[in-house]
């Protein structure tokens, strides 16, 4: 018997490896809505297309519910994927019907991937009986019976083998119990996880449209300062090119802007692609794993009926018998043979069932969840992984056209944070640029000197002594009085300006060691 076991899984194993070989292709594109009548509703139809049929065939999503219903009443012990869910009203929208289209099509190719479920003989015809009343007459055929005998469907023949080479666990209900258990705490712990990443993707949405507004903001401020020199007249010189300067710098900053943002708008993409995917795609493993649960728990309750009318019927006979009423009990036997073919039966599918929630769903779950959780969350990370390298480069570009030079800037920024740290509480304020003196530049070549205002001219003249024809030295004639002087105005005008002398201005020093240290760590 065990080397029959072992001849059987390993033929199984090659057949199984060339139907991946083979490959299998399916898919649900296509919509087409169809307008009701007088005594119809409309509905949308779907386009699909397989390896069974490249053109492909029109069918409804209550053919697929068909179709599903089919595989889980034969397929025992299998999880058959589930469907997206159905809505009465509103389905006509087309943001809902995009929807249903792409989870039909996630379920067609898991059934497709499946070497067991696509070899069903009505799968086949669902993918490529073309005429509507056709399909429906195959409908029909298979709701009777037709394809549910191993002998009449390939896939399921396999399947039934594979079945009955397995054993049946001990303490099955136990194990059963366990594994519901199991998949009942993963099904909550990946909602809540779900909830959390769907958080995590609005906030995602929130940073890349304030990256937006920074852009934008940036882009303002340069063409606001380039604006604002075009009006400055020539005493300004020095305040124009500075102002010139600080557009460039808000340009260069536009520029990393932009270049952050269409890196970011791929954010939300790879969350809903890679995150979000994975953890629904369990989700909805969990959910089918239930279903299967459901059917046991189906086919439990359809074996003790069928069990408890048994016993009736032998209870019945055994008392004719007791009676002496042997041709009675004699009448009972074909009713006792159909009673104990369906308890037998049903006690089978109960066994299938069980076999293949234990010794195949549930192991066969646990690794493509590893596998494929593992492969997702890892192409997030990849993604996560370039976008901070492209992300490191986008920065670098810019410290170095603003001429900043990297290591001191990152020094500086890096003794900012420090104080901040260092302190009992973190409150964000900007940290004060340091003074750096204040000093007096020439004023700039070519300025023309224009009339000064009558106040400032007498105090200049006051202050330098310089006569009414400006030759230096000469006295000044004596001011008209003033009508009404004010006593601020007069004490204002009585006291002396006080002026470093020279020896003063020789013995002042050009910095000093802390106006030093503050450049060193000027980060502004």
């Amino acid at each position: 018997m065990a080397a029959d076991a072992s001849s059987f899984w390993e033929s199984e194993l090659e057949w199984q490896a060339a139907e991946a070989e083979k490959g299998f292709e399916v898919n649900v594109i296509e919509p087409r809505h169809v307008g009701g009548g007088m005594f119809s509703k409309s509905y949308t139809t779907y386009k699909v297309t397989s390896t069974v049929l490249a053109d492909g065939v029109w069918r409804r999503y209550s053919d697929f519910e068909f179709m599903r219903d089919i595989l889980v009443s034969r397929f025992h012990g299998l999880a058959i994927p589930l469907l997206p869910d159905k809505r009465v009203v509103g389905n006509l929208d087309e943001a809902f019907i995009e929807r249903r289209r792409a989870g039909l099509a996630d379920w067609a190719r898991k059934i497709g991937a499946h070497p067991y479920l696509r070899g069903d003989a009505t799968f086949t015809r669902f993918l490529s009986v073309t005429g509507d009343s056709e399909w429906e007459q195959s409908k029909k055929a298979a709701a009777t019976g037709e394809g549910a005998s191993s002998s009449s469907n390939p896939g399921l023949a396999r399947w039934f083998g594979c079945l009955r080479m397995y054993p049946l666990p001990a303490e099955s209900d136990k194990a059963v119990a366990e594994s519901a258990a199991l998949n009942s705490m993963l099904e909550d712990k990946c909602r809540a996880l779900l909830t959390a990443v769907d958080a995590f993707l609005q906030a995602t949405k929130q940073s890349v449209a304030a990256m937006e507004a920074i852009g934008a903001a940036f882009d303002s401020l340069a063409k606001g300062a380039v604006a604002a020199t075009e009006k400055l007249g020539p005493v300004h010189e020095s305040v124009k090119k500075e102002t010139m300067s600080l557009a460039d710098l808000s340009a260069k900053g536009h520029h990393a802007w932009t270049e952050l943002l269409s890196l970011s708008k791929f954010a939300d993409n790879e969350v809903q692609l890679f995150l979000l995917a994975a953890i629904a795609n369990e989700i909805g493993r969990c959910q089918a794993f239930s279903s299967l649960l459901a059917v046991r728990k189906a086919a439990q309750d359809a074996f003790g009926r069928s069990s408890v009318q048994l016993n009736q019927l032998r209870f019945r006979q055994k008392q004719y018998k007791d009676k002496g009423d042997a041709p009675r009990a004699a009448q009972m036997e074909p009713e006792l043979e159909r009673a104990t073919k369906l308890a037998h039966d049903m006690n089978n599918r109960l066994s299938d069932v069980t076999k293949g929630i234990l010794l195949v769903e549930g192991r066969s779950s646990a690794i493509k969840r590893v596998t494929m959780l593992s492969q997702l969350f890892g192409c997030f990370a990849a993604t996560q992984g370039a976008s901070a390298s492209t992300t490191q480069t986008i920065w670098k570009n810019f410290l170095a056209e603003a001429g900043l030079e990297k290591a001191g800037t990152i020094a500086k920024a890096q003794r900012v944070i420090d104080d901040l740290l260092d302190t009992d509480e973190y409150t964000p304020v900007l940290p004060a640029a340091p003074d750096s003196g204040f000093s007096i530049a020439p004023p700039p070549t070519g300025l023309q000197a224009g009339a000064a205002p009558a106040s400032a001219a007498a105090a200049a003249a006051a202050a330098s002594g310089a006569g009414s024809d400006g030759a230096a030295g000469s006295p000044a004639p004596a001011p008209a009085p003033a009508a009404a002087a004010s006593p601020a105005a007069a004490a204002a005008a009585s006291t002396p300006a006080a002026s470093p002398s020279a020896d003063e201005e020789e013995d002042t020093p050009a910095g000093n060691d802390d106006d030093d240290d503050a450049e060193e760590g000027d980060m502004f």
